[in-house]
Parts: structure tokens; sequence; C-alpha cells
């Protein structure tokens, strides 16, 4: 059946568990549906927000988790717009690995965008890379060493063309 509080608030320790799908409704702008709240003083990680999935079969690939960002389309249609979810990547005693993928609405249909394994971070379908700002790295580019690279075109004399002889251009 239905629990209704009727503005009443419901309090105590231990937990709840609930079968079915659990429905919560807000029409205030700009505050929370649901709020999570940990009180503790101390430095552990907290509040917590678990998504657990129970399989007697578990395999590598099986999704265990997804968040849903969904509005309305302009025709009033539920549209999902944005979505995420966790995968098992491997699922061997010892060598547990995971994996994060997103995706959004693109022409009316979901799609990955973005996958992060334990190794990689990699842009799918196009994906691309705008950067405001300046992209450092300790490693290599497309297998290239841009620093040393970087270093040679900058001894390259500014304005130089084509007319230039062998000897200026040793």
């Amino acid at each position: 059946g239905n629990l209704d509080l009727n503005g009443n608030n419901i309090t105590g320790t231990g937990d709840i568990t609930h079968t079915g799908v659990l429905t919560t409704t807000s029409n205030v702008d700009g505050q929370a549906a649901i709020n999570i709240i940990e009180t503790d003083s101390n430095s552990a990680s907290g509040p917590i927000f678990q998504l657990k999935r129970i399989s007697g079969t578990p395999a590598n690939g099986d999704n265990i988790g997804q968040m849903k960002f969904k509005g309305k389309n302009s025709s009033g249609a539920d549209q999902v717009y944005g979505q995420f979810y966790g995968r098992i990547g491997n699922i061997n005693d010892g060598s547990e690995a995971g994996t994060f993928e997103w995706q959004v609405a693109k022409s009316g249909s979901m799609t990955s965008t973005m996958r992060l394994t334990d190794t990689q971070l990699k842009l799918l379908n196009g994906t691309t890379i705008d950067l405001s700002g300046a992209l450092t790295t300790n490693s290599t580019i497309d297998g290239r060493d841009v620093a040393a690279d970087g270093s040679k075109l900058d001894g390259i004399e500014a304005g130089a063309t084509a007319d230039q002889t062998a000897g200026q251009i040793k």
C-alpha cells in the first residue's frame, strides 16, 4: 500500500527496506527532492549513496548501476538527455576492475561519449576536447614527445621562407 505522511516526518534509526518503485516529488524550485545527510563529526567519507547490484552470475561487462537525467522535449514527451552507468570490467577476485560510461542524447538517441576504465579515459563517437587553457603532459601525444618537438620548432627562424640558401638553413 501507500504511506501517507500528511506533512509529518518519520524519524528513527535503523534500516528501511523497500521493494518496488520509490517516487518522491518536489515542487519547490531549487530544493533537493532527496537529501542524504551525514552528521558525524569525523573525517570519514560520507554520506554515501550506494547502488548495489546482486547477481548470482556476475560477468565481465555487466551493468551494475545507472543514473538518468530526464526532461521533457518540445512535444511534452519524456526524454533522457544524459546518463552514466557503472559496469563490471573484470570480476576475477584480486583483479577486479570497473568502468564508467557517459552517454548524451544526440539526434534523439543516446550516444556513448566517454568511457573511463581502470587504465584509460576514452572519448567515443566523434567526441572531441575543447580546451580554453594549456595542455600539459609528462608523456607523449600520439607517440610524439611534445616538449622535444616543440623545442625544435621554437628553433626555426621567425618568418622563414623558401628562398633561403642551404647554408642559411644549416
